[in-house]
């Protein structure tokens, strides 16, 4: 679109149609020039609801949706559109293949009729070329100043979609499209592709983009509070405080710097742009780069392969699935730390904590922390004769009939990804022990120390072997 000339009014003008359409063009190319330097990725879908079930009859068919086309045109169905839905069985040619749907809007033609008036009661045609559609009789509209004032009569227009194939759009020039989806085949089912997004104007406008970056949100607080145990040199001990250490504080600060900003634009998703949300991953990954000897800050290899691929907003999702695996591969080059650090509650008579279903994967190991100011000799006294460790169930039938619980071996070496902390003491738990099948069982572990220390805190750490 060229920058319009303003229109010159004067007294005793004759209007025409042709006034006020040029007056709507003319207020359009005022916001043309914010789509096209500064919001030029301002397009897309803002929100999408498709009929899943209709899918396996053949028949694409958008239930409710809000879309803005490259143009800035602002269209919702229902609303201010009229869209069919439509069968795409005889185009789907080739089921070893995904099939591509898109959305199109008709483009202004200058030698033909762009509206289409028809007869409310009548049935519109889907094969109609045109970028509107308005009811032969016009509706009452009141005045919205003065509701005495006499009613006026107004033809309001709709937006004419139309669902379009991928077949279809090749080559097109006088639509406007949005991609919408991609269709593939699982045994007799079709059902809408995992991987696949549409342009979206906000990162809530797809609940895949959104979750993906949620995830990337959850793996980096989770590192954080593993590196928290860090982050005060007091207690850790003076042998520490070596170069693993500085890394782990440094790599605790470079996520600190993130964190904050990742949860506001979570909080703000649905104004949040998946460029400005890209970029912030981009930002994390040059930063996190800084402790890998793989890539460097534009994720390039030592080959000069670049890893992460450039913002692509009319297919987002591998960009947003790549950045979301480099970002937990490097931070699985930072420390390889536990898979869970499980706190368990003082009630009554024991220490208990329920356990994750995954924790319980037979590739984990699993390790005691003990928290205490007592003397590293009582603690192993007591640990050999005093505690109990067994599944909540059975850890007090222990006691009862004074059986042993599950072994525990003193470790002098914390498990990876734990500082050496004053006060603390690990051993792991023998997992190969028969009484190990109560805690799967349950699902839950508990430890039982008659006359421990008031200052205890007891924790299970679980690693991958």
């Amino acid at each position: 679109m060229q920058p319009l000339k303003p229109i010159l009014w004067h007294q005793g003008l004759f209007l025409q149609p042709q006034h006020f359409q040029y007056l709507e063009n003319y207020f359009s190319s005022l916001t043309h020039l914010l789509f096209k330097y500064r919001e030029n990725e301002f397009w897309g879908v803002v929100r999408l609801q498709i009929n899943e079930t209709s899918l396996n009859e053949f028949i694409f068919d958008i239930l409710n949706g809000e879309f803005v086309f490259r143009g800035g045109e602002w269209i919702a169905f229902p609303g201010n559109a009229h869209l069919k839905r439509r069968s795409f069985e005889e185009e789907w040619t080739d089921p070893d293949k995904p099939f591509y749907v898109f959305l199109g809007l008709k483009k202004i033609a200058r030698d033909e009729k762009n509206v289409f008036l028809w007869e409310e009661g009548t049935e519109v045609s889907s094969d109609l070329s045109v970028r509107f559609i308005a009811k032969e009789n016009p509706e009452e509209v009141q005045d919205q100043l003065d509701p005495s004032a006499p009613v006026g009569h107004l033809k309001k227009m709709e937006y004419f979609l139309k669902i379009l194939w991928e077949t279809e759009v090749q080559g097109i020039a006088d639509y406007d499209i949005i991609p919408l989806a991609k269709l593939i085949r699982e045994g007799n089912n079709i059902k809408l592709a995992e991987d696949y997004v549409p342009p979206c104007l906000t990162i809530a406008s797809s609940q895949v983009l959104l979750g993906l970056f949620k995830t990337v949100r959850d793996q980096l607080t989770s590192r954080c509070k593993q590196l928290e145990e860090f982050k005060n040199p007091g207690e850790v001990e003076k042998i520490d405080i070596d170069s693993q250490y500085l890394t782990y504080l440094l790599a605790l600060r470079s996520l600190n710097r993130y964190v904050p900003v990742i949860y506001s634009l979570f909080e703000q998703s649905k104004t949040t742009s998946p460029r400005d949300a890209y970029t912030l991953l981009s930002q994390i990954i040059g930063e996190l780069s800084t402790f890998s000897q793989r890539i460097n800050a534009l994720t390039e290899t030592e080959k000069g392969i670049r890893l992460l691929p450039n913002y692509n907003h009319e297919d987002p999702f591998p960009c947003f699935n790549e950045a979301n695996r480099l970002i937990w591969e490097l931070l699985n080059e930072i420390v390889i730390g536990p898979e869970h650090i499980i706190k368990l509650n003082k009630e009554d008579l024991y220490w208990i904590a329920e356990l994750p279903a995954d924790s319980l994967d037979l590739r984990n190991d699993f390790y005691l922390a003990l928290h205490t100011s007592l003397d590293k000799n009582s603690v192993l006294e007591s640990v050999s004769q005093l505690v109990k460790l067994c599944s909540s169930q059975e850890v007090l039938t222990l006691v009862s009939r004074a059986l042993p619980g599950i072994p525990l071996n003193y470790i002098e070496v914390p498990p990876p990804g734990l500082p050496k902390k004053m006060n603390s003491h690990y051993f792991r738990i023998a997992r190969e022990n028969k009484l190990w099948e109560y805690v799967e069982r349950d699902r839950d572990i508990a430890l039982v120390w008659e006359g421990c220390p008031e200052d205890l805190k007891v924790e299970v750490v679980v690693l991958k072997k």
